[in-house]
């Protein structure tokens, strides 16, 4: 069998996944799935499965191995909340409220139960923060330790925002700054020296402890003010291109919403603060969405009610990709961010 989208003939089977990245591979094995015809969103934050007419269940799963996602610096503790921290962001960037989780561990049998229950600690403080209950699971022994969580929800409502509703002349926004991870990765990952210890406790809670923007995203659908969403865990180039691509628009970025203390220390390393922002960081767990222009006001409206700041980026157009416009020109934003077996 020949995957016919790539610039060059390779048979699946013999491909390695190194050389097709996550996206493909995710792409491919959908085509050899079983579908539901009662699934409405496809390849997407989500699944989405009509049980009947007013009545939607919607699910997730996502892991982390201690070898590809984990920081060796990173706690127990943490590891447990960011597990469920980076299911919960899923829904809400669609803005579904989660019911319950079950967690599947993967751990080497000379693994020290101290250890496994530091993690499920960080489980039930997450647990109790979003409101959602663990309902049971599994434990399993491998190599090293992984560990998998399945995320349930319902909604009677059926227009969740998907990756591919933007629309010209929506304007692109975020629930927050980008940044701090980038500043993170640097300071664990390749020793860089930050003399502020504020900016640098920021950082490493910003990765160690993120928080999903729940109440933001459930507001925001509740209120009908989304046309396009996505969980932005997986960086901001990335995140931006997954929209424009799959909504067959081009975004324009106007203003970078890079966090002003990253923003500083990044100057101060010499490193360019949109560069490693857009492409360095990752994990950031905050919603970029778009929203009809007329329904700006509502938007800033409810930034205040619920004391959040929703942070303008730019603006759709038509065509095709990502585009940061600096000094009155348009620089093409490459498409880069974190991707499994890349």
């Amino acid at each position: 069998m020949v995957l016919k989208t790539f610039p060059y003939s390779i048979t699946m089977k013999s491909a390695r996944l190194k050389d097709l990245g996550e996206r493909k591979v995710i792409e491919h094995l959908l085509t050899l799935a079983y579908r539901d015809p009662s699934e409405i969103m496809g390849y997407d934050d989500i699944s989405l499965v009509r049980l009947k007419e007013d009545l939607y269940l919607a699910l997730k799963v996502d892991s982390m191995s201690f070898s590809a996602d984990i920081p060796h610096t990173m706690d127990y503790h943490s590891v447990g909340w960011k597990l469920v921290t980076m299911v919960i962001s899923d829904f809400a960037a669609k803005g579904v409220a989660p019911l319950g989780m079950l967690i599947s561990l993967i751990a080497p049998a000379d693994s020290l139960l101290g250890e496994i229950e530091d993690i499920y600690r960080g489980v039930r403080e997450a647990c109790e923060y979003y409101k959602v209950y663990l309902w049971g699971g599994d434990l399993g022994e491998g190599l090293e330790l992984v560990l998998n969580c399945f995320v349930v929800g319902t909604t009677k409502n059926h227009r969740i925002p998907t990756r591919s509703g933007a629309r010209v002349g929506d304007l692109v926004f975020t629930t927050g700054y980008f940044g701090l991870t980038t500043l993170a990765y640097l300071i664990l990952l390749e020793g860089v020296k930050v003399r502020d210890s504020k900016t640098r406790n920021l950082a490493i809670k910003a990765l160690f402890r993120p928080i999903a923007r729940l109440r933001e995203g459930l507001t925001l659908v509740q209120r009908g003010l989304v046309n396009a969403s996505i969980d932005s865990s997986d960086g901001l180039s990335e995140s931006l291109h997954e929209i424009a691509s799959r909504s067959k628009v081009k975004i324009v970025i106007e203003k970078p919403p890079i966090h002003p203390r990253a923003r500083r220390v990044l100057a101060d390393l010499n490193l360019d603060p949109v560069y490693e922002t857009l492409y360095r960081g990752g994990e950031e767990y905050e919603i970029v969405f778009t929203v009809p222009e007329e329904k700006v006001p509502l938007l800033r409206k409810l930034g205040l009610e619920l004391k959040s700041k929703f942070l303008y980026i730019g603006r759709v157009e038509k065509g095709s990709g990502v585009v940061l416009l600096r000094e009155g020109r348009e620089e093409r934003v490459e498409r880069k961010g974190w991707e499994h077996f890349k």
